[in-house]
């Protein structure tokens, strides 16, 4: 195989995009339903726009769940509290936990799927409710065996969130999405090594530079009152505060920092298109589901197309992912490979999947 370079590109978003607002509401459902009861079985989509929320799918569940609670809470712990129905409004950050409109439409689980999964079977004979094709992939470019790329992508937008509730970057606000492209050298042997950062894209919800007010923009905040920078400072910031500090903790295989390949060959472009102040479910419907490239691998190894969140054990989207995961990072933690992806076809029972997943596994050898 004739040695190259090739540019690779992940993005990410934060806990505050419109779709991660669904993913977390639904996952709070579920988690409320497994802490009363284990057995529960759940399947719940989420949908948001403007200032309403809406819960659909099937439970059966011992639980007694206050639904409006549950997302109420979730909503509030993202850090959405003030919405106004105005798009010319600087002070709405797209939706409020306190005003929200909760729509809730849940039924029980489906007899016919419940008969295929649990019901007059035993424990070690569960179905898996339903088809799919699942995979994991691990890498050894990160100690986490997650693929660069992804790793910073996902990790910016973390910083992002942390910065802004520890209240060192007040001003941002809940949405925002992150990119980062990586320039690889492919080697004879089919391994690859990042040679630099190439390009970094952050767009963040931000507050009206130069005019929000600290006191106002932050619920419950009583300290001295500030005022928003610039546009000009917030990006420099957000260069040193998130981007910088994100790369200084990820350390790369060969035990140096990510910042090593970061530098003034890198492009920067944060807050491309101007301001982002209109953000959350007022600037963008969201929905369960639609981000499962950033949930996984970040555009590396194969995704079989099912999401995750929401959804309780016996959904093999997400539990053979899981264990297809732990595969594939086995492999690669045990030196048998640089990368590895694992899958598992289309099960009906649970039962099987120990026999089946160890079969499609592709690795690409360790010298």
């Amino acid at each position: 195989m004739p040695e190259r370079k090739f540019l690779f590109s992940s993005e990410s978003v934060n806990e505050g995009h419109p779709d991660k607002i669904c993913d977390q509401v639904s996952d709070a459902v579920l988690d409320t339903c497994l802490a009363a009861d284990p057995k529960s079985k759940v399947a719940c989509e989420t949908a948001t726009k403007d200032n309403m929320v809406m819960v659909a799918g099937e439970i059966t569940t011992q639980a007694k769940l206050d639904y409006e609670k549950v997302v109420r809470d979730a909503v509030k712990g993202i850090g959405y509290d003030t919405y106004e129905d105005d798009l010319s409004s600087v002070d709405s950050k797209g939706l409020s936990y306190k005003s929200c409109e909760v729509l809730v439409r849940i039924n029980k689980q489906s007899p016919d799927i419940a008969g295929g999964v649990h019901v007059g079977k035993e424990e070690m004979d569960v179905g898996a409710g339903d088809q799919g094709i699942m995979f994991g992939y691990a890498s050894d470019e990160t100690e986490d065996c997650m693929p660069l790329t992804h790793s910073m992508a996902t990790r910016l937008g973390k910083t992002l969130t942390d910065v802004r509730k520890s209240g060192e970057c007040w001003w941002l606000r809940p949405d925002g999405k992150t990119q980062v492209t990586i320039e690889y050298q492919q080697k004879a042997d089919g391994s690859v090594e990042p040679t630099k950062i190439h390009t970094v894209v952050i767009s963040t919800q931000h507050a009206e530079p130069l005019k929000a007010t600290r006191k106002k923009e932050v619920e419950g905040y009583d300290g001295a009152d500030e005022t928003a920078p610039s546009m000009e400072e917030m990006n420099k910031l957000i260069i040193e505060k998130v981007v910088k500090r994100t790369l200084s903790e990820i350390i790369l295989k060969n035990g140096k920092p990510a910042l090593t390949l970061y530098g003034d060959h890198t492009h920067n472009y944060i807050n491309p298109s101007g301001k982002f102040i209109i953000g959350g479910p007022q600037g963008d419907a969201g929905l369960t589901g639609r981000k499962i490239i950033i949930d996984t691998y970040g555009g590396w190894g194969a995704h079989g197309g099912g999401a995750f969140s929401g959804k309780d054990p016996t959904k093999v989207d997400r539990s053979a992912a899981y264990i297809c995961r732990q595969m594939a990072k086995s492999v690669v933690k045990s030196g048998l490979a640089n990368d590895a992806l694992s899958s598992s076809p289309a099960q009906s029972v649970l039962r099987s999947l120990s026999h089946s997943l160890w079969k499609p596994m592709a690795l690409r050898l360790a010298n």
